[in-house]
């Protein structure tokens, strides 16, 4: 559908500036300069957020041809004349009032769906479930925000007959935007939980604001065995709303009932509709939340009045919606990202973005197949898959199935495509690419299975991966940030590998997220970041004078804790063509490294006598930030930095930076913010002790090799240190102390974490594998997954049983442990 600038001037109550007439027509909407596919045909709505503002990126979009803007800042003089203006107070609340408009236009039927767990879930089965007998938009992946709903049901066409959207929502007053905006026909409620929880008294009051989605809808699915949600359906009576339920505890309003019968891999849902004889599907899942998920989606269809038993085949096809994209070390120096889980052009946009950020200087190549789900017409598919491997410079295409051969005349630029039919054929052109150097995304519809050709690819086959979740990274990005003023920089630590989890990822996605400095222990470690690409300013906190003058053609930046370091610093930028900032490291406490305060005279006497130094910071480390009974120490130690610190800023004549905090320190000082602080282990949620609201980003996971029946007497490892006193089922896992386990953990004294049950280690910890005991656990398998440490599982359960802490854990994780990185 077209639009001009001028639909949108009344129902935004903007003023418009008109400065190109004849550029005034768009048809997509941008928020984001990065993936701007046409961009004449687009209107960039210039979102500002506490951590990022768009206006300024506008010269950005104007360079990829935007002539249409949204914005709440006036542009600068030199690009007023370049774009058309609608100039507006909020651009938010403008961007939700034009998908609004841009929904009004159709009158197909929307399911709008909401709770606090399963909504993208529930939207992704219902797809797989419908998609033979509609034409259906949908939210992309978890599209679901303030910012996510307006840009889902902006895709909404008129060749589409059903829309399925997701809604959610972190603050009271954030539903009724995108109920305006979704204005649904169907209601469904998935599941009440404690997700999203901390800016609500209780669950009543989020629930409350979560069921204002249905406000407008005629049928509402809910399931009253949640009392809250049970009082909600008594509540709204009054509304005479078409409430349709579903129940397994036998609730007498519930019109369809349930119950589960375990199955050979799977249960059978059997379900009875209003007194009728009873029926039942297959689904290929047997935990808790697969089958509330899968029984909300059988209750909506049959609300929808559709049979489930002629969908029965699609339930037993059902599969797990990975809502994320996987990043890891392939074979021939590869790396390979793993987004095979949908089909939705937004995703591929993401996903292309997510590339680009991790691809430094290898050649980008990508695997796709038939977009059948996206639900938009083929040539219109194809002529913007072929814009988007322009934008994003793919080297190589590899296309999958029937459909998509029709890509290559709308090529331009210079990707190779190479066709295949199936995954087979995929993996064998693959294989016979040279893939040194590549980065490969691998974005398809599941039905083609390309997430085990991914997986052939694979480097590391052991069977322990340590996951790293970038969106609980960026969570806890925010809350730091939340507690500094705009003007106080973010020092991001990221010693040790990031402690353990690969230095070169977490480096590229601070930097896309903003952060104003990274922080590294030894010269090697930055000089392999800018041979990355990272551009970021890099503080080396422990250099070698023997690689100062590398740190100088590479613009890095050393910490200077010595008046000996000092003047070797001089001596060789007095040599070099090349020049530095430093940061100066006091003694205030901790006697590990600094310049004493009897050395200040003297260093401000050097300093004053070479004003072309320029020192960017001066920095101390507290020795017991994390101490409440170390308070006045602490104290004590600032006190003197800041003494030291006035004497040197007279002799400089100007004022450096300051920062003297750490994690702990950030949390418990803001008295001390400064102009920095620095932000290391805190940033993945362990280690911590004063806030709840960090997420771990960790976590560690082994799979069951074998499983054995013990009988009493019988021992288990090493030197018979468990002896069997009644029968003990017994499964060794693929994880020893070569991997980071450590071995005093053995014996006992820690557990591993099975199906909710605690699995204590029998015996001795040994190099490659462990045993544990899961005689508790009914219906173990082999090759379940167990996890030592995440969000379920906290990582000082281990620290704690070993006698150490989360960081000595995080660093001796081994290097063929399989590093996986997702993002949400």
């Amino acid at each position: 559908m077209i639009y001009t600038i001028d639909h949108f001037q009344q129902i935004t109550e903007g003023c418009i500036l008109i400065q190109q007439p004849g550029d005034t027509a768009f048809k997509w909407l941008a928020t984001d300069t990065r993936q701007v596919i046409n961009g004449p045909a687009s209107l960039f709505v210039a979102l500002k957020g506490p951590f990022h503002n768009a206006h300024h990126h506008l010269s950005e979009a104007i360079s990829k041809g935007i002539r249409n803007f949204v914005v709440s800042e006036k542009p600068g003089e030199e690009l007023i004349d370049k774009a058309n203006w609608l100039i507006v107070r909020d651009t938010l609340v403008a961007l939700q009032k034009i998908a609004r408009y841009h929904r009004d236009q159709f009158s197909y039927p929307v399911i709008g769906i909401t709770g606090s767990n399963g909504k993208t879930w529930v939207k992704e089965w219902l797809c797989h479930l419908l998609n033979d007998d509609f034409n259906i938009v949908k939210s992309p992946k978890s599209f679901n925000s303030q910012v996510g709903v307006p840009l889902s049901v902006w895709s909404m066409k008129g060749e589409n007959d059903l829309g399925i959207f997701e809604a959610g929502i972190s603050m009271p007053g954030e539903m009724k935007n995108l109920t305006d905006i979704i204005q649904p026909d169907i209601g469904v409620f998935t599941y009440l939980g404690d997700a999203h929880s901390v800016n609500f008294t209780d669950l009543h009051s989020k629930l409350a604001e979560k069921w204002k989605l249905f406000d407008s809808a005629k049928t509402v699915i809910a399931c009253p065995d949640q009392p809250e949600i049970a009082r909600m359906i008594d509540d709204c009576k009054e509304y005479k709303k078409s409430f349709f339920m579903w129940s397994v505890e036998d609730d007498p309003k519930a019109n369809v009932h349930m119950t589960y019968e375990k199955a050979e891999n799977g249960t059978l849902i059997r379900y009875t509709q209003n007194s009728a004889d009873p029926s039942g599907i297959f689904i290929p899942f047997d935990d808790e939340a697969s089958l509330w998920n899968a029984s909300t989606c059988l209750t909506t269809l049959l609300a929808m009045g559709l049979d489930p038993r002629d969908l029965e085949s699609r339930f037993a096809t059902l599969e797990p919606i990975g809502m994320r994209m996987e990043l890891v070390e392939g074979i021939s120096g590869s790396l390979l990202i793993n987004d095979s889980y949908n089909s939705d052009m937004e995703g591929l946009k993401k996903a292309l973005s997510f590339m680009q950020l991790h691809s430094g200087n290898r050649k980008r190549y990508l695997v796709i197949s038939d977009l059948t789900e996206s639900g938009t017409d083929p040539g219109d598919r194809f002529q913007m898959i072929a814009s988007l491997l322009d934008l994003f410079k793919i080297d190589k295409c590899f296309a999958v199935g029937e459909e998509i051969a029709g890509l290559e005349p709308t090529i331009s630029g210079n990707t190779e495509i190479i066709y295949s039919a199936d995954s087979r054929d995929l993996e064998y052109h693959l294989k016979a690419t040279n893939l040194h150097e590549t980065i490969i995304l691998f974005k398809a519809a599941r039905k083609f299975r390309l997430d085990r050709v991914c997986e052939s690819l694979e480097l590391v086959t052991h069977l322990t991966e340590l996951e790293i979740h970038l969106d609980a990274l960026r969570h806890n990005l925010e809350i730091f940030r939340k507690k500094l003023s705009k003007d106080t920089q973010l020092i991001a630590v990221i010693k040790a590998a990031a402690y353990g989890i690969g230095s070169q990822e977490i480096a590229r996605f601070l930097e896309r997220v903003n952060i104003d400095r990274l922080a590294v222990a030894y010269t090697d470690e930055g000089v392999e970041l800018r041979n990355l690409g990272v551009d970021s300013p890099i503080l080396v906190l422990n250099p070698d004078p023997s690689t100062f003058e590398l740190m100088l053609i590479e613009g890095l930046e050393p910490e200077i804790y010595s008046l000996t370091r000092l003047q070797q610093w001089i001596s060789v930028q007095d040599n070099s063509p090349y020049q530095s900032a430093i940061h100066l490291k006091l003694e205030t406490g901790m006697h590990r490294l600094g310049i004493e305060e009897e050395q200040i005279e003297e260093l401000c006497d050097m300093l004053s006598r070479r004003p072309d130094i320029q020192v960017a910071s001066v920095m101390t480390h507290l020795a017991a930030s994390e101490d409440p009974d170390q308070d006045v120490f602490s104290k004590h130690q600032t006190d003197l930095f800041l003494f030291m610190y006035q004497k040197l800023a007279d002799a400089l004549g100007y004022f450096p930076f300051r920062h003297v905090l750490n994690s702990n320190g950030i949390l418990r000082f803001p008295q001390y913010h400064f102009e920095a602080v620095r932000l290391g282990i805190g940033l993945y949620g362990v280690g911590i002790r004063e806030n709840s609201e960090l997420r771990p980003v960790h976590r560690l996971v082994s799979r069951i090799a074998q499983i054995k029946e013990v009988e009493p007497g019988e021992s288990v490892g090493y030197n018979r240190s468990f002896i069997a006193e009644g029968q003990v089922r017994v499964a060794t896992i693929n994880l020893g102390y070569a991997d980071g386990l450590p071995r005093n953990a053995g014996n006992g004294r820690f557990s591993v974490y099975l199906r909710g049950y605690k699995c204590p280690i029998l015996g001795n910890v040994c190099m490659d594998m462990t045993m544990i005991d899961v005689t508790q656990v009914p219906g173990v398998r082999e090759g379940e997954e167990v996890v030592i440490f995440g969000p379920e599982y906290p990582m000082e359960n281990l620290s704690n049983a070993a006698g150490t802490i989360p960081y000595e854990i995080l660093t001796g994780i081994g290097p063929r442990v399989k590093r996986r990185f997702i993002e949400e």
